[in-house]
Order: C-alpha cells, then structure tokens, then sequence
C-alpha cells in the first residue's frame, strides 16, 4: 500500500502538470487514480488500527472497512466507463447497479457482518459475503476487457488501450489476497497496473492532433506500417476546399474552429466500419474504413455531406464548409503504402480541380446574367 500511495501521488502529480486528463476518458482515468489513493491510504488505517485498544479504535476501525467496501467497486467501474468513453460509445445506466448493491450493503455492515466483522478486541474478520465484491470487481474488470475485444472483432477499430498492463496486475493481487488473509495486495497492484496504464495512455498522446483530438499522422504510418494482419482497407483523403483563403480573409484562428467542425463531423458521420479518422496534416484528414463493400464508403459520404448542409446553413452561413476527397484501396502487409497515398493525393486533388472548375463555371454564369 506504501508503494501504492507513492505511485498514485507521482501520477496524480503527473497528470497536473502534463494535462493529459483533458480528454473525457483521461478525467476519468484521474478519478481512478485518486480513489486508488485513498483506498491504499484506507486499508492502512484499516491494517493499523487492527486489535488496537484505545478509545473510538474500533469505531475508526469499523468507518474504515466500511469505506474500504463501499469505495472498492468504484474504480473497476470507472474503469468500464472510461472505456466506453475511449470507444465512443454511451454509459449503460444499468452498469452501476452491481457498484450500487456493494455500496449498500456496505452501509448495512454498520449493523450486521455482512462483508466483514469487528470483535469486542477490534479485531477484524470475514464476513459470509465478503467474496461478493470481488465477484463484482472481477466481473467489471472482464466486462470491460470484453467491450473492447468484441468492439475490435466487430468494427476491426483501431483502439489504442492495452488490457493486459493494466488487469493481470489487479488478477493478481486479488488472487493472492483472497489466498493469503491478513496480507494486503489488491489497491497496490491497482497502483501498477495504473501506472502502467497511464505510460501507454502517455504514449498515445504522441498519436493525437492536440487541436482536433484526432489521431495525427504518426498514428497512421504507425498503423499501416505494423498492422500484421492481411486487411483490405478503404482511405479516403479529405481537403477543406479554399482553405487558404479563410485564414487570410478571417484569420488563424476562424480557421481552426473550421478544423475542429470538419473532425467532429467527420467523427458524427463514421459508420461501424470506420477503422480510424485521422488528421493528416493542414486542412487535410484521412477516414479508413474496413473495405467490405462500397456501400459502407457511399453511407459515409452520405453522413457527410448531411452533416456539412446542417453546418453551412447555421454555424457557416458566413464561412461554408467544402471538402474534396479522394478515395483509394490498400491492403496491409503488402508494402503499397506509397502508391495507396499517392492514390488518394491524386484523385483528392482531381476532386478539388473539379471544385474549382465549378466555381469558375458560376462566376462567368453570373457575369453574363448582369
């Protein structure tokens, strides 16, 4: 628990200064540190007051392990929903219910040994459910490592969350601390297993556009470099037409705010098949999606282009949003990254000519009229 608080300490300390936490699932993954914090700092109370004899021992004995339980199912649950949050995917209300029943009867151990007792010499024992919680936390801990293999398996998304370093850590101290009774290993192991968490999540921001919270170039040479499997995937390269021209009539910053509206659009309009959207440098993003027929890249633009109308005709009355695009096949493990970006950098930029051509073709339109 000593090494616990110290980990804990070191990564909440981190974590203000590097503000890594401002993404939805990283202030969750902050919360879990802290509960982790308190819950070492807990059980070492809980551990020194044991079979003290003084004045209120045994009722700081008895608040302790009643906090230890009701707090001990919080962190395996926000543990499941900062995944959901990293997937994208909503809370399931439900998925509190087993956290829920723990914390209640954690209130009822105040009147009968539920999870645990106390005697007459402050001294404390197990319960006959005092296995509930780690069935819970266990249940929670799979739960979650489920949600992304079958997310993975489903969609074949790309997600950037290593299972392994953080849970076979927490399997572990649970194991060894429902074997060895009056050792105490769980909220230490949480302790690793979340600072090995949070060095993978630390490597992932090397990965993300700090500006839109998209995966950044990196990411997608990383991707199609080391994937092993043989997959045929769909890229479509997105330009915002005339971009240059509103930086220069608006300004840096109008135009960011248009990088921001075109990412969160891009991420509205992606489908089940959507592998990945990623900001590949300027004004220019890459959508690659599972290529299982060309239905799913129609159903995209489709998506796409509702979400642009919705856009121009509320938020970009003033500056409307166009894109080019441009759309090519690769399959991984063959080695044609080159041509499959050089594909997609040329008929992006047919697209974009063709724009242009349309635009000159109203301009002259409108000079015969008058």
């Amino acid at each position: 628990n000593g090494l616990g608080i110290c980990l804990m300490v070191m990564l909440l300390t981190g974590q203000r200064r590097h503000r890594p936490a401002q993404l939805a699932d990283g202030k969750i993954f902050a919360w879990i540190c802290r509960l982790c914090l308190l819950l070492c700092l807990l059980e070492v109370a809980g551990f020194l007051l044991d079979g003290r004899q003084f004045s209120g021992a045994r009722s700081a004995a008895m608040g302790c392990n009643v906090l230890l339980f009701m707090l001990g199912t919080l962190p395996a649950y926000l543990w499941v929903c900062c995944l959901n949050s990293h997937l994208g995917r909503r809370q399931r209300l439900f998925a509190v219910l087993p956290a829920a029943v723990v914390m209640v009867l954690s209130v009822a151990n105040l009147f009968a040994d539920v999870f645990f007792g106390i005697t007459a010499d402050n001294v404390y024992y197990r319960g006959p459910l005092a296995w509930f919680p780690y069935v819970v936390t266990v249940g929670y801990l799979i739960g979650g490592a489920v949600l992304i293999k079958l997310r993975q398996r489903r969609t074949g998304r790309y997600i950037y969350m290593p299972i392994s370093a953080f849970l076979l850590p927490v399997y572990l101290g649970i194991v060894l601390q429902l074997l060895f009774y009056g050792l105490s290993f769980i909220w230490g192991a949480a302790a690793l297993g979340l600072t090995s968490l949070y060095i993978s999540l630390q490597s992932e921001l090397a990965f993300r556009d700090p500006l839109t919270n998209l995966y950044n170039r990196s990411f997608l040479l990383h991707y199609i470099h080391n994937q092993k499997k043989k997959v045929t995937l769909t890229g479509i390269l997105l330009d915002v037409n005339s971009f240059k021209a509103i930086n220069d009539t608006f300004g840096h910053q109008k135009g960011d705010c248009i990088l921001q509206a075109v990412a969160h659009m891009l991420l509205e309009a992606a489908t089940d098949k959507t592998v990945a959207v990623v900001r590949y440098g300027g004004d220019e993003f890459v959508v690659l999606m599972m290529d299982d027929n060309q239905e799913q890249t129609q159903l995209f633009r489709q998506r796409l282009d509702l979400y642009l109308d919705q856009y121009n005709h509320t938020q970009g009355a003033t500056t409307p949003i166009s894109l080019s695009a441009g759309v090519a096949r690769i399959e991984l493990g063959t080695g044609a990254s080159e041509l499959f970006f050089q594909e997609m950098d040329r008929k992006m930029y047919e697209d974009k000519a063709a724009f242009y051509q349309r635009m000159q073709e109203d301009v002259v339109c409108v000079d015969e009229w008058y």
